[in-house]
């Protein structure tokens, strides 16, 4: 296996090591309330970003994950700091059942784009994107829709959002923008859905 895939491979299992977050904060949540699960959150929010001091103001990168940055985070925050921006922003703005399913899209559904599309992606869309990435992608954020929510211009409006918002944001850290794109989409849906 080449070196790339091997660092891609890691970067994506702590990426996906998040939904353990997620189900953290929602027994915080459920059990405790919705104030202290955001600040249990922001609390892991202020350690990621005091690595991130050390690793960028002091050169002290913790070793076991110094090779998984990409080139855009060597000198910034890293993309596991905007993920837990997103929590805060998705559980404090949107519905607990629409942030969930925004931030396991861009959890599962952007690991899935990934690893799809680098292993089996053969026709490219537009600059790192390929076909079966962003197919893989669409058909994971779908059933996690389908398992979360119980509305199905819900679960068509999240899926496409939260696909779409992945497939065109490439410069940008999609971290932030397609989760809150998402849940915003989603709760706008929700809010019409029951006016109706």
């Amino acid at each position: 296996m080449k070196k790339e895939m091997k660092i891609e491979l890691k970067r994506k299992a702590i990426h996906l090591s998040s939904v353990f977050a997620i189900l953290f904060f929602l027994i915080i949540y459920f059990y405790l309330g919705k104030g202290l699960a955001l600040l249990a959150t922001t609390l892991v929010l202020l350690i990621l970003m005091f690595n991130d001091y050390l690793r960028v103001e002091k050169n002290k990168p913790i070793n076991f994950i110094k090779d998984i940055y990409r080139k855009k985070e060597e000198s910034h925050y890293s993309a596991a700091v905007f993920l837990y921006l997103s929590f805060i922003i998705c559980y404090s703005l949107f519905e607990v059942h629409i942030a969930t399913a925004a931030l396991l899209m861009i959890i599962v559904g952007d690991a899935s784009a990934a690893l799809f599309g680098k292993t089996l992606g053969k026709r490219f869309v537009m600059r790192n994107r390929t076909l079966e990435g962003i197919i893989a992608e669409f058909v994971i954020n779908f059933i996690i829709a389908v398992l979360l929510l119980n509305n199905w211009w819900l679960i068509l409006a999240m899926s496409l959002t939260a696909t779409i918002s992945e497939t065109l944001t490439y410069k940008l850290e999609d971290n932030l923008v397609v989760p809150i794109t998402t849940g915003f989409f989603g709760q706008v849906v929700q809010v019409i859905v029951r006016a109706i």
